[in-house]
């Protein structure tokens, strides 16, 4: 977005103003002071909403107020032109008393699309054995490589950051050269046949490091030393950027949002997994895709959000939100075959049709696309547990848990690991699994239901009743009839569904009325 007002724009992708065409230099706290006086010229802005606004994690007092505020109107061409611009109106607040206009830029910002770029700085490693400094350097490459394959951030070449490898990590430089908004940086250790890696990313509009990771082995075979480390890394650094990343966009006026703000506000909705949110998500998912028509990933999680709504019991007519997952799913592969989300949906729709082939593949190229991604493993687990290979399906949930332990969907990956682990008869394990998905997402009534099973083959009938009871109340309307016809339709393999339909009758199943 680009305001425009007096000799001034302030341009909302580059977070900086520009007067007659120059940049003009501002701390990141000017900048959202600035940037809420513009939103709101010409109207007030009290001195309570500045300090939320540029102290959004810290109280602060009128003082700090007003020497932001003389910040901004020293950024403004000068004390005296900046009084003009920005006025105190006593005891109210500040206002920018200039008629400011909007333009919204039918081009994004340097080719990326306005989503904050990542590069990955070369990994420094002072180890002496030649063989072994090579890790570092193939460790840079790969975490390049993964990052790139997730598809949210583009992710600056490997070529442009191997420039700064013998320069001291400056970031106002990277941000100023490379255009990136995020750097990663580590650095390599050994001692004997022991080594520890330490990986940092900071911002680089403030210098804050805003993630930190660390890995400590065994020297083992090169290239797997390194896939092992690059894929951790990837997995566990994409989706803090990407909670910092809706954080920023959930403090901004819902009104001067792009196609990629827009995008997070739909994820911060889709992840709180409601009923209500679910359609809010799909909004801000549209209206990404009609800001960017090339934007394929909100159309891959709009599918995600009609397969919930199937399988939560959201949906008043599941049929319809299954067609509606694969249209968007095939959409967003029409736009990018590369879109690994897009891949993952539209394996788990064919679970959901029991189109066994079609299902694998889609779920194995999605894997393929992003070996880092827990949701890959996860769709792929759900085919393998009701296909009859579980304890193959209890490792790929055992691998999305230890890939993204803080994910937002780890919920749904502890509670199909309970039913991995109640298809393969291990129901101690499968109690512990939905337990600590209970815990997590209590409002998720498959996972109550699980529980009641097991509870109910342990023998334990008062807790599968109690928890039977939740799972009905989450999902009133859903019939014994209705629940193996769409275990018949996903084609489950049929010693698993007369269990797991015994044990919910033996906690005491009724339909509704």
């Amino acid at each position: 977005m680009l305001y425009r007002f007096a000799e001034f724009e302030l341009d909302t992708q580059l977070q900086r103003i520009r007067y007659e065409g120059r940049a003009v230099e501002l701390t990141a706290q000017v900048y959202r002071a600035l940037h809420l006086l513009v939103r709101r010229a010409p109207g007030l802005v009290s001195k309570a909403e500045l300090s939320r606004e540029v102290w959004p994690d810290a109280v602060v007092g009128d003082a700090a107020v007003s020497q932001c505020i003389h910040r901004v109107r020293s950024a403004l061409a000068g004390p005296s032109r900046g009084d003009s611009l920005v006025q105190l109106v006593w005891g109210r607040g500040y206002r920018l008393a200039v008629e400011v206009t909007i333009e919204r830029p039918s081009a994004m910002l340097d080719g990326f699309d306005a989503r904050p770029a990542v590069v990955v700085l070369p990994f420094l490693d002072e180890e002496s054995d030649p063989r072994r400094r090579l890790f570092a350097d193939g460790l840079t490459d790969d975490l390049t490589h993964r990052l790139a394959s997730w598809r949210f951030f583009p992710v600056i070449a490997r070529g442009s950051a191997h420039a700064y490898r013998e320069t001291p990590l400056e970031p106002a430089r990277i941000q100023a050269e490379l255009g990136a908004r995020y750097a990663i940086y580590g650095r390599v250790r050994h001692e004997g046949d022991r080594v520890r890696v330490h990986a940092e990313a900071i911002d680089t509009q403030t210098g804050r490091v805003v993630c930190s990771e660390r890995y400590d082995g065994d020297w083992v075979e090169l290239f797997a030393l390194q896939d092992e480390v690059a894929e951790l890394f990837a997995a566990a650094i994409e989706p803090e950027l990407r909670r910092i990343e809706i954080e920023r966009v959930l403090r901004r006026d819902p009104e001067d949002l792009d196609a990629w703000d827009a995008f997070l506000r739909g994820l911060w909705h889709h992840f709180r997994y409601t009923a209500e949110d679910g359609p809010q998500a799909r909004d801000w998912f549209a209206r990404s895709v009609e800001m960017d028509g090339s934007f394929a990933t909100p159309l891959a999680f709009t599918a995600l959000s009609h397969l919930n709504d199937s399988h939560a019991g959201w949906s008043t007519d599941v049929g319809a939100s299954v067609r509606a997952a694969i249209e968007a799913a095939r959409q967003a592969v029409a736009l990018d075959g590369r879109e690994f989300h897009a891949h993952g949906v539209l394996g788990g729709m064919y679970i959901v049709l029991g189109e066994r082939a079609s299902a694998i593949d889609e779920l194995e190229l999605a894997v393929a696309q992003n070996p880092s991604s827990p949701m890959t493993y996860w769709g792929l687990g759900r085919a393998r547990t009701i296909w009859g290979d579980p304890e193959r399906a209890v490792g790929l949930f055992e691998r999305a848990l230890r890939l993204s332990p803080r994910d937002p969907m780890v919920s749904h990956f502890l509670e199909g690991l309970g039913f991995a682990h109640f298809a393969s008869g291990d129901m101690r394990a499968a109690g512990r699994a939905a337990e600590r998905s209970v815990a997590l997402r209590p409002e998720w009534p498959r996972t109550h239901q699980l529980l009641s099973a097991v509870h109910a083959e342990l023998g334990s009938l008062g807790a599968a009743r109690a928890a039977l009871a939740r799972a009905r109340e989450l999902q009133p309307d859903l019939t014994m009839e209705a629940l193996e016809a769409s275990y018949a339709q996903a084609d489950a393999e049929s010693t698993f569904v007369e269990r797991y339909t015994a044990a919910l009758r033996l906690a005491g199943w009724t339909d509704p009325d």
